[in-house]
């Protein structure tokens, strides 16, 4: 049973997610970062319920997830730095701890910035 989740746009860098609060103590999510996860809870939220999925619950066992990034061009950003906030929309809501996640990712230049997200149970 396969979960698939399709993403218009890619998910922000954590190196533009987070900034230093101005007292110097802390870190704060941007508008930004938290736009884009209440985008993919909703897109989750929707294909969960078109694929009758339930989510992945945390136990001993460890799920696949595979990532799919297309970029417009080659100007783009390292692959591994739009995993957290990605990684941080999903969580609890598909599954439950991300500490049970395999995670494999590919990337292209497709000339549209996309996010696919695909599940295997």
């Amino acid at each position: 049973m396969k979960l698939k989740i399709e993403i218009e746009g890619i998910p922000p860098s954590v190196n533009h997610a987070y900034r230093k609060r101005g007292n110097g103590y802390g870190m704060y999510m941007t508008a930004t970062a938290r736009e884009f996860k209440e985008y993919v809870h909703y897109l989750a939220v929707k294909a969960m319920r078109k694929a009758k999925w339930t989510r992945l619950p945390n136990d001993k066992s460890f799920y696949k997830m595979k990532v799919y990034f297309y970029f417009k061009n080659r100007r783009h950003p390292d692959p591994n730095n739009l995993l957290k906030i990605l990684i941080d929309a999903l969580e609890g809501v598909v599954f439950e701890n991300d500490r049970n996640i395999d995670i494999e990712t590919n990337s292209s230049i497709t000339g549209e910035n996309k996010t696919l997200v695909v599940f295997e149970k």
